[in-house]
């Protein structure tokens, strides 16, 4: 069986979770709208902050799956009141890590667009200077001696 402070335990893991997504979360948006906005010193600085929340976040997992079993027995006493505070807060930690896929989906697509376009930018500019480079006169080499020691 299962003790109630090991039951309040898992819960406090899973708050501590929640929390811990909803600052990903924050931190994703940030990220999303300096994608959009090309601001690269602020990416690499929020992909930072999202790594440590994920790190936090791994943390806290491994905690929860120390207790499996535990989780197992609760998920089997359905009618259980513990079983039902468990569940709702499994199903909140799904929704919100349901809308940070959605955030770092969009934030992906963000940064395809941006590399195709930079791509083409780079292209562009390579044509230009070698038309540039083909109405320049070439430099006239430095005359050579016919006469060389050998």
């Amino acid at each position: 069986m299962y003790q109630e402070e090991d039951v309040y335990k898992i819960v406090e893991l899973f708050e501590h979770k929640y929390e811990l997504c909803t600052e990903l979360k924050q931190s994703m948006l940030a990220l999303k709208k300096s994608v959009q906005d090309g601001e690269i010193n602020e990416v690499g600085v929020m992909v930072g902050k999202g790594d440590q929340y994920m790190k936090e976040i791994d943390k806290v997992d491994k905690q929860v799956s120390q207790n499996k079993n535990l989780l197992s027995t609760l998920f089997r006493d359905e009618d259980n009141d513990y079983s039902h505070l468990v569940r709702t807060n499994i199903v909140k930690l799904q929704g919100i890590l349901e809308e940070i896929s959605g955030i770092h989906k969009e934030c992906l697509s963000s940064v395809e667009s941006k590399t195709v376009e930079l791509k083409q930018n780079i292209s562009s500019i390579r044509r230009g200077a070698q038309a540039f480079r083909s109405y320049v006169p070439r430099p006239n080499p430095p005359p050579r001696f016919v006469d060389t020691a050998r």
